[in-house]
């Protein structure tokens, strides 16, 4: 009964996890395309300013609101990032999607350049 009980645990902490890293994806998703409308939308007020049909305080509140789109979607990164390292820890595969060997570290060898290991874990991260 006890096995039963922690297996149902892991499963569900495996569930959570992953719906965790699905919803941090879409809303780094959401940040991205948020970020690119918003360098749209300055580029078009730029382009009104230099043709005299807007003022220079409209050009800086959507500045502004481009700076808080970047803000975000930094934000949304590093969640989304947490989220996938929570999924690998639930899972038990943090030391295979690092790409770590039991075997090479007790034998003192490591295949891999030093330093590639931070790196691989963002890019392996990108939607």
């Amino acid at each position: 009964m006890r096995r039963q009980q922690f297996e149902d645990q892991v499963r569900l902490e495996v569930a959570d996890a992953y719906v965790a890293m699905q919803q941090a994806r879409a809303a780094y998703e959401a940040a991205v395309q948020s970020r690119i409308l918003q360098e749209q939308s300055v580029q078009v007020e730029l382009e009104t300013f230099n043709v005299g049909l807007s003022t220079n305080y409209l050009v800086i509140q959507y500045q502004t609101v481009l700076a808080q789109a970047r803000s975000t979607e930094v934000a949304s990164k590093g969640a989304y990032v947490k989220a996938k390292l929570a999924l690998d820890r639930a899972t038990a595969s943090t030391l295979e999607t690092n790409r770590v060997s039991i075997q090479e570290a007790k034998d003192g060898h490591v295949s891999r350049p030093a330093g590639a290991n931070p790196e691989s874990v963002v890019a392996e991260c990108r939607p």
